[in-house]
């Protein structure tokens, strides 16, 4: 088997989850773990990307999939469009210690609407952040400020993409539909910097 047949058969995991959920059966989240598989380091920061810029266009039309009340929405789409621009801006030249300073005031502001940790179960810790959009800008801060991008990063990325969060748990429903599909989108496109222009 190459590893494009492999990969392919990655991704029908992945379509499966599809299927399921329309069919209103339970999927554990576990379903996107052949994200790990599929992604390799080179595609990975491009998928944040992608993500982000997906999130934004979610939050601008009043679809979230977050169950909080705060940030005010406005708010939101102001560090959701900062940190696309940064995300944008990673290989235009840029110095790379203001890259990552810039990256950690996003961070900053995200935790800032965090109430610390919980342990929900014997090997799950999780962060008290009620908003799963800053929950996925945090992740993705993180991973560009450390510089380090591995098919699990892509993985976390996705389970905040794809749920609302909502009681510091990873459910997919079917409100995550759409996301899921958005995901596939991504792993059918071409490897061009044209490919996310509408993100």
């Amino acid at each position: 088997m190459t590893s494009d047949d492999r990969r392919q058969l990655h991704i029908q995991k992945i379509v499966g989850i599809l299927t399921r959920l329309a069919q209103h059966q339970p999927v554990q989240i576990t379903s996107l773990t052949p994200l790990r598989r599929i992604l390799s380091e080179e595609e990975t920061p491009d998928f944040m990307r992608y993500l982000i810029g997906r999130t934004l266009a979610y939050v601008h039309h009043n679809e979230s999939l977050s169950v909080a009340d705060s940030p005010d929405r406005g708010e939101k789409i102001e560090w959701l469009e900062r940190l696309l621009l940064l995300l944008d801006s990673r290989n235009s030249g840029q110095d790379k210690n203001d890259f990552k300073r810039q990256l950690k005031e996003v961070e900053y502001y995200c935790d800032s609407y965090s109430k610390g940790w919980k342990r929900i179960w014997i090997h799950a810790t999780r962060q008290i952040l009620d908003d799963v959009d800053l929950c996925l800008m945090e992740w993705v801060a993180r991973c560009f400020i450390n510089d380090w991008f591995t098919g699990y990063d892509a993985y976390v990325a996705a389970k905040y993409y794809c749920t609302s969060y909502e009681n510091h748990r990873f459910t997919l429903t079917t409100r995550s539909e759409t996301r899921v599909k958005d995901i596939l989108d991504f792993l059918h496109m071409p490897r061009t910097n044209d490919a996310y222009d509408d993100c």
